[in-house]
């Protein structure tokens, strides 16, 4: 008998600790709103911590201009600072509007300095047809996916920082919307997923015009 109320008294005050620890618990609810104020309280610190950094121009755009008020300005100082200026934008070191201010300003001195230059070959029929210079700079506008060319469509869009964050690309549902966008365009995931030199030729000729024709229906309006 002893032993047994033993044993009752142990699992009586076990229980009572047990509700008493269950009490200290914080529930789903206020876990939930701890964690959100941490992470709002973790935002305002970067915000503040970075509220008075800044960013300069490039240095080789600095380099350029110098080089431009000198005289001694070549094509290839003009690369550079097209290069720099492409980096500073694509990390966000600078906003759109400085961007595009800086870019109309590169377009003008890309103009001046690759005028139609170049060889050219005689076609079969006797037409003259331009086969260009290798140090020509010519402007042209680019999608929000990187390196397409170099890679495949797939890729470059799939690890694109503006199509991820409009698709969230991470999510199942997400990369299904990828999907749905490509198909939208004609592009299957077959030919998408292969090295784009090795696309279809009339689906690349029309990959410009597919795009612009779909972005705005996917919320793809700056792309």
């Amino acid at each position: 008998n002893f032993i047994t109320r033993r044993n009752e008294n142990v699992e009586k005050k076990f229980k009572k600790r047990k509700i008493a620890q269950s009490k200290n618990l914080p529930s789903k609810k206020s876990a939930a709103s701890t964690l959100k104020r941490k992470k709002n309280d973790r935002k305002e610190k970067l915000i503040r911590y970075y509220a008075y950094s800044k960013h300069g121009p490039a240095m080789s755009l600095l380099v350029y201009d110098l080089s431009t008020k000198n005289g001694k300005d070549t094509n290839d100082l003009l690369w550079m600072a097209i290069v720099g200026l492409t980096d500073q934008y694509i990390h966000r070191r600078i906003n759109q509007d400085t961007y595009i201010s800086l870019v109309s300003e590169m377009r003008s001195n890309v103009g001046v300095k690759n005028a139609e230059k170049g060889t050219f070959m005689n076609a079969s029929d006797g037409t003259e047809i331009f086969t260009g210079d290798k140090k020509r700079i010519a402007f042209s506008y680019e999608f929000k996916f990187m390196m397409h060319r170099h890679w495949s469509l797939y890729d470059s869009m799939y690890f694109s920082e503006y199509l991820a964050r409009k698709f969230k690309v991470w999510t199942s549902s997400g990369k299904l919307k990828l999907h749905e966008f490509l198909a939208k365009m004609g592009f299957s995931l077959e030919e998408s997923k292969q090295s784009f030199r090795f696309m279809n030729n009339n689906l690349k000729n029309h990959l410009d015009t597919q795009v612009l024709k779909y972005a705005e229906e996917y919320g793809l309006g700056e792309i």
